[in-house]
């Protein structure tokens, strides 16, 4: 029973990181969606059809890519090894987002992050429902959760930080963001020793 317990141990720890790490990200994205339009205002002359321009192509590439490249990357290479990489693109594109002052340079980053999105999302996915046996529907539904919670908080807090400076909320996210990214590398390197 010992070895049942330790391994139960094991299931809900890993499961509350990936939760930790769904509610990073989805926030960090949601951030970009709710302040973005604020900042392209304050930094570059956009219009509602180039904002639309930007908000199109975040969408297309994270679904293009999730059945694509990234399934592909997720097959060959396995979800727990592609995962740091998305945590990557999405941190380092909200803090291009930062440098960006025309809409060619601002679609350019918003790839950047959306790529990472699409390379997120389903390696959570996959990675939860490897290790939740008999209990995915369960590990899910929270995984969901919490991706709706992040989802939430992310327009909230990152207009709360716009106010006390426009690039306060690209900046702080990103610095989180990356710092999960690191820690996903380091985690990884101690399970391959």
């Amino acid at each position: 029973t010992d070895l049942s317990s330790s391994h139960e141990s094991y299931v809900t720890n890993t499961i509350k990181t990936l939760l930790l790490l769904s509610f990073i990200s989805q926030f960090g994205l949601s951030l970009f969606e709710g302040t973005f339009v604020l900042h392209a205002q304050n930094v570059m002359s956009i219009t509602p059809l180039q904002l639309g321009y930007v908000f199109m192509v975040c969408g297309f590439v994270m679904a293009a890519a999730q059945g694509t490249v990234v399934a592909s990357f997720i097959e060959q290479f396995g979800a727990p090894k592609v995962l740091p990489f998305g945590f990557v693109f999405l941190g380092v594109g909200l803090m291009m987002l930062m440098l960006g002052r025309s809409i060619g340079v601002v679609l350019v980053i918003v790839g950047i992050l959306a790529m990472g999105m699409a390379i997120i999302t389903p390696s959570l996915a996959v990675i939860v429902s490897s290790i939740t046996e008999g209990q995915l529907g369960k590990s899910l539904g929270l995984l969901t959760g919490t991706t709706s919670f992040g989802q939430t908080l992310g327009p909230l807090l990152g207009s709360l930080l716009f106010v006390v400076n426009i690039h306060l909320p690209y900046l702080l996210s990103a610095t989180v963001i990356l710092a999960a990214a690191a820690y996903i590398f380091m985690q990884s390197s101690v399970a391959q020793d």
